[in-house]
């Protein structure tokens, strides 16, 4: 397909993917601000959500999968810098479109957790737990209990 003539919200994040790919060790805080929202703008669920066609749920997962590694490399960007409200921003706006990613729920943890916020560090982690329970049946990850733990959220058993 020639790009210059279609567009497509598919070749719009394939560009976005290379461009936070190639970001240099310490890019500037007005980069990474402009990505995030770009990633909210071009990512709004699921590919072609409510399709289910066999052959189209390998790319679906793809995609998802790295939109999930886009949101927590951007949040780790911002984190760096200790943009503490942009990075809860954009977890939280990951959240409401990948509701069941325990490490955007993770991120949002430690990002409570850096902000000196523990009652909103125990929010998302409650949250995490209840949606994993609700619509999954599951437990919250060995992973994600470590870190309640190690944040003072939960005592371990």
């Amino acid at each position: 397909m020639n790009t210059r003539i279609i567009s497509s919200d598919l070749f719009a994040f394939d560009e976005l993917c290379q461009q936070v790919d190639s970001l240099p060790i310490n890019p500037s805080e007005n980069r990474i601000v402009k990505l995030v929202g770009d990633l909210l703008a071009i990512y709004r669920g699921p590919l072609c959500d409510g399709d289910e066609d066999a052959w189209f749920l390998p790319a679906r997962e793809r995609t998802q999968q790295r939109f999930l590694a886009l949101a927590t490399t951007l949040g780790a960007q911002l984190e760096r810098s200790a943009l503490w409200d942009q990075a809860s921003d954009l977890y939280l706006r990951a959240l409401s479109i990948e509701p069941l990613s325990e490490i955007l729920y993770r991120s949002l943890m430690r990002c409570a957790h850096a902000q000196n916020d523990p009652s909103a560090a125990f929010s998302a982690y409650r949250r995490c737990r209840e949606s994993l329970s609700i619509l999954l049946g599951k437990k919250p990850s060995e992973e994600t209990e470590k870190l309640a733990i190690a944040l003072g959220l939960v005592h371990s058993k």
